[in-house]
Formats: C-alpha cells, sequence, structure tokens
C-alpha cells in the first residue's frame, strides 16, 4: 500500500511539473504575439529570439494558478 502512495505522489509531482510548464509555455506565446504585433523592426525580432525575457517574479506568480 505504502508502494502505491509512493506512486500516487510522484504522478501527482508529475502532474504539477507539467501543469507549470504548460502555464509558461501560454506565457511565452502570447508574449510573442504582443511582442510582434507592438514591434515589426528587425532589432525587436532578435530580440524576441533570445532565451526568455520573462522576470522569475512573473513565472512564480503564473505557476501557483490552476488550469481551467
Amino acid at each position: 500500500n505504502k508502494e502505491l502512495q509512493w506512486k500516487l505522489n510522484e504522478k501527482e509531482q508529475q502532474l504539477q511539473e507539467l501543469k507549470k510548464t504548460n502555464q509558461e509555455l501560454i506565457r511565452d506565446r502570447e508574449l510573442l504575439k504582443t511582442q510582434l504585433v507592438s514591434v515589426p523592426t528587425k532589432e525587436a525580432r532578435s530580440t524576441m529570439t533570445s532565451p526568455r525575457t520573462i522576470s522569475p517574479t512573473c513565472l512564480e506568480q503564473g505557476s501557483g494558478m490552476s488550469l481551467k
């Protein structure tokens, strides 16, 4: 029974990770959309390709949200 409980906890952990990742991807996509709309210049496009321009605090706040 303990083993089952442990497996369940593990699955729950994986689910939380997936939700968090999903949230971040959605946010990234929205961010890219707004950037594309607001700045169609060459310089702006090059900055968009740089890895994650989102501040850690944004991610922290977002990870608490539940997917509906």
